[in-house]
């Protein structure tokens, strides 16, 4: 199969089969088809076409760009909020900063372990380790200070 020209360029159609990929990437190969009245393989072939293709990664491509940025962008407003003077919003910043550690799961032989990260009643940041064993016992919580100080028995850590 020789190329030719136009295939390294689009057209309207291609533009609205890579417009249709964008806003609703789950749609299939057919149900596009459906909406711009053409038939699955003019589709797939289009899809195809080496211009098609770089337009795609391009798409692609400026869309992973600004996501970064805006991850970049979230981090530092993060850190800001987490360096507030007033606590409570600092706090609140700490909680949704810890909220992905929180359930991480490690199997080890014949027992689960399960750690979660939170912030004590007093600010201080908890790391509290839970082992459960095969044969299902009660989980034993064993809560570790990472930054503060330890709290007692009878402090309600939950934040």
């Amino acid at each position: 199969m020789s190329l030719t020209p136009s295939d390294f360029e689009i057209d309207d159609i291609d533009k609205s089969i890579l417009k249709f990929m964008v806003d609703h990437p789950s749609m299939t190969i057919k149900a596009i088809a459906e909406q711009l009245s053409v038939s699955v393989n003019t589709v797939s072939r289009r899809m195809k076409k080496p211009g098609f293709i770089k337009a795609r990664k391009d798409i692609l491509a400026t869309t992973e760009d600004l996501m970064v940025r805006a991850q970049k962008l979230a981090a530092r407003r993060l850190l800001s909020l987490i360096n507030h003077h007033e606590p409570k919003i600092a706090l609140e910043a700490m909680k949704l900063a810890l909220g992905p550690l929180n359930n991480r799961k490690q199997i080890e032989t014949k027992s689960e372990v399960i750690f979660q990260t939170r912030i004590g009643s007093q600010g201080q940041l908890m790391q509290e380790v839970v082992e459960v064993s095969e044969n299902k016992d009660k989980p034993k919580a064993q809560p570790e200070i990472i930054e503060g100080k330890e709290c007692t028995e009878g402090e309600n850590n939950e934040s």
